[in-house]
């Protein structure tokens, strides 16, 4: 593996992190530190030795770029076996959640402590904030708060474990929500959102429903935001999208990026259909007015894994099919002092 911090528009060289094994990289996140003088970067990797079983391995890296000779520092690791059918990882603070199936399991990198439980039933989904998780049903959203977690035991142990091999005790959400009766999608394609590998903080807690429209090349989505402020607990469908959305065929998946919020009132989303890079603009309530498509860039055989749009900074990132290089593209002038930027 190779990962280089940049810091795009100066000179200066950060160092570049190599690792000589076999593994294919599932995907990275990255974080502010607590004091927001450095980046906590978040890898996933999927090992393959040649003997014996492979696994997944999450590290956790600290670097302080304004620092005289800055360094990435390795802080964390977990391995994982391959074989659990891990379905879905959410980040929120210092902590990560992995779902098996019913399986929730919660490690926290910087205390090295863990909680786990059995949520009875697999979801489609995973919300998450610092204080609460969310798993997105067929029907419904089951809500739980996070738990104290424990130091005891060896954590590494437990989350090698089979999920067949223990028997952990079922615990029931502290709420059921439940979608409004008048919505029932025909053709429900994914559910996506704030959920993975979301790095902002605080987190709302909204997620589309993407909904696939028969015979066309096109998707569109219903916005749902989970509110827990009320005395009851409530689904609230935001908005729909402004218009049909293109895929890269009739029977592909939608090409998403991450979500990202902008400001104090703005939800992002960009992706590709292998023609264009596009990204939606959404309010992060249904009060907002917000609600635009726009085509950012013509350039075909992009992958979700392959782009990233910063929308505070107006930065997509991508990489040339081509070339096989790292593209930066502004879409604002450049501030005198560029940002941190990972590649």
């Amino acid at each position: 593996m190779k990962m280089q911090v940049l810091q795009i528009g100066r000179e200066s060289q950060l160092p570049v992190l190599l690792c000589h094994r076999s593994f294919f990289l599932y995907s990275f996140t990255t974080h502010r530190t607590p004091d927001g003088s450095g980046i906590r970067i978040i890898i996933m990797t999927h090992y393959l030795p040649l003997f014996g079983d492979s696994d997944i391995d999450y590290d956790v890296f600290e670097i302080f770029p304004d620092q005289p000779n800055p360094q990435l520092v390795s802080i964390a690791r977990l391995s994982v076996l391959s074989e659990h059918c891990l379905d879905f990882t959410s980040v929120a603070d210092n902590r990560l959640v992995l779902l098996y199936g019913p399986l929730v399991k919660i490690w926290d990198f910087v205390t090295n402590a863990w909680a786990s439980w059995n949520a009875g039933q697999a979801s489609r989904q995973i919300l998450m904030n610092e204080n609460t998780i969310a798993l997105i049903r067929e029907r419904e959203v089951c809500v739980w708060d996070i738990p104290q977690l424990s130091a005891r035991g060896d954590v590494q142990e437990e989350f090698t474990k089979l999920p067949e091999s223990g028997s952990l005790n079922y615990i029931s959400p502290n709420a059921v929500v439940h979608f409004p009766e008048e919505y029932n999608p025909e053709h429900s394609l994914d559910c996506a959102g704030l959920c993975d590998w979301y790095t902002g903080s605080p987190q709302p807690l909204l997620f589309d429903i993407l909904e696939k429209i028969p015979g066309t090349g096109y998707f569109d989505f219903s916005r749902f935001h989970l509110d827990l402020q009320r005395s009851r607990s409530r689904l609230e469908l935001t908005s729909k999208a402004p218009e049909q959305l293109t895929l890269g065929n009739p029977d592909s998946q939608p090409c998403l990026a991450a979500y990202r919020v902008c400001g104090a009132d703005a939800l992002v989303v960009a992706w590709s259909d292998f023609e264009n890079i596009f990204c939606h603009t959404g309010g992060l309530s249904s009060d907002s007015p917000i609600n635009t498509v726009t085509t950012l860039l013509n350039v075909k055989e992009v992958g979700s894994r392959e782009f990233s749009l910063c929308p505070i900074a107006g930065r997509l990132c991508y990489v040339d099919p081509e070339t096989s290089g790292v593209q930066v593209v502004d879409f604002f002038p450049s501030p005198q002092t560029a940002p941190l930027g990972v590649s």
